[in-house]
């Protein structure tokens, strides 16, 4: 039996799935909602696919490394031929093309919904750019010859036309996702802004293949800015900040007391009732002010 894999995926798999597998686990069955049982009040699907699959665990090491795009192997008397695609969906990854049936496979690096740069159960930020250029680069090699390309999740894509669309727009979204959010970024605004500002252009939102069934485009941005920039958003508030049951503490000790705090509640709650949001709103930001060039807030008394 052979086993074969991409250049240091053996490394990758160990740094991921070792180092920090327990937490990672966690978080999947956070993620894909693995402890639910199958139906309409539980588990529907994981976006990308039906279900994770579920059993025991193990590990074989590759038998045969592929270190090189272009480097042909025959399996069980069909002729491959490997192309690295390092930091797309994975650190260590690789496309493949069949010749004698001119169908590429594109492992997850086209999936018909649209991916994470960054997956919500952990692990390290994808590069959208990256990404983007190796579907190219498999668009160039093998695309005006293919009449099928297939890949680890969902359906395949059938007629030269078609395929060519569906690599062009899936690589023309994660080159979106990453160079407005970095043009955003340069223009100064924080994670969250951007992730609630981006938005795809109509062209591509139409684009069902890419639609947000799996990753998100907000999500995503927020993979970009990360990788680019780091958990710190440029305001010190953040530079050392309290956990969450003590921040609790604090806000319940500034407000006076539990019952102090549901009295505020309650007054806010009837002044709205009385006066309209929009007046509340305006109450609000007088007690508010920007500092435009560095978009930080600061509380002043009002």
């Amino acid at each position: 039996m052979q086993v074969i894999a991409p250049e240091s995926f053996e490394k990758y798999a160990v740094s991921e799935n070792i180092y920090a597998g327990t937490a990672m686990g966690r978080r999947a069955s956070y993620q894909y909602g693995t402890m639910l049982e199958g139906g309409e009040t539980g588990s529907l699907s994981i976006g990308i696919g039906m279900r994770q699959s579920k059993g025991s665990t193990s590990y074989i090491s590759p038998t045969l490394e592929i270190t090189q795009t272009g480097e042909k192997h025959t399996i069980d008397g069909v002729e491959i031929e490997f192309q690295l695609t390092p930091g797309t969906e994975a650190p260590a990854e690789m496309n493949f093309w069949i010749g004698s049936k001119n169908a590429l496979w594109m492992a997850e690096n086209c999936t018909g919904t649209l991916h994470n740069l960054y997956t919500l159960r952990g692990a390290q930020v994808r590069d959208g750019n990256a990404w983007e250029e190796y579907i190219m680069e498999s668009l160039a090699r093998y695309g005006d010859k293919a009449d099928v390309v297939f890949q680890s999740h969902n359906w395949p894509h059938w007629g030269n036309d078609i395929i060519q669309e569906y690599m062009i727009n899936t690589a023309a979204v994660y080159k979106f996702i990453n160079d407005q959010t970095l043009l955003y970024i340069n223009e100064g605004y924080t994670e969250t802004e951007i992730a609630n500002m981006i938005q795809l252009p109509e062209e591509l939102e139409k684009v069902w293949y890419t639609r947000q069934y799996y990753g998100t485009v907000s999500h995503n941005s927020k993979a970009v800015y990360e990788k680019y920039m780091g958990w710190y958003d440029g305001n010190p508030v953040h530079l050392a900040e309290l956990t969450p049951s003590d921040y609790a503490k604090k806000l319940v000790e500034y407000f006076g007391d539990t019952d102090a705090v549901q009295k505020n509640a309650e007054n806010v709650a009837a002044l709205i009732e009385q006066e309209g949001d929009e007046t509340c709103l305006t109450r609000l930001m007088d007690a508010v002010t920007v500092t435009s060039e560095y978009k930080y807030f600061n509380i002043i008394e009002p």
